[in-house]
């Protein structure tokens, strides 16, 4: 088990609903920025080589500020994942935004 899905399982051990920005929030802030920019890195080649688009073809340059905060999203959702958590489907508001999204084990 990494350190990471051990936070996850230590936010989220009472079994009670938590707001799923606050508990990503969380552990995002235990991602390093270098490991969520190389696994930003990563994902970014791996969708282009899929699309069969060259290197230099990025569709949106991204700051490397927004790459690590990308990427600290994207651990700490597999995280939750790892350990099993639930996800509760999100309520829509008139304009069909997502509202108040909850997790809990």
């Amino acid at each position: 088990m990494t350190a990471l899905t051990e936070v996850a399982r230590q936010l989220l051990a009472d079994g009670q609903w938590h707001d799923l920005e606050k508990v990503l929030a969380r552990l995002g802030s235990s991602v390093p920025p270098a490991k969520a920019l190389r696994e930003m890195e990563r994902s970014r080649r791996k969708s282009a080589r899929l699309r069969g688009l060259p290197e230099q073809d990025r569709v949106h340059a991204r700051t490397d500020d927004r790459m690590v905060r990308s990427g600290q999203r994207r651990l700490a959702l597999e995280a939750l994942r790892r350990v099993g958590a639930t996800l509760d489907p999100p309520a829509t508001g008139g304009n069909r935004r997502v509202v108040g999204r909850r997790v809990r084990l």
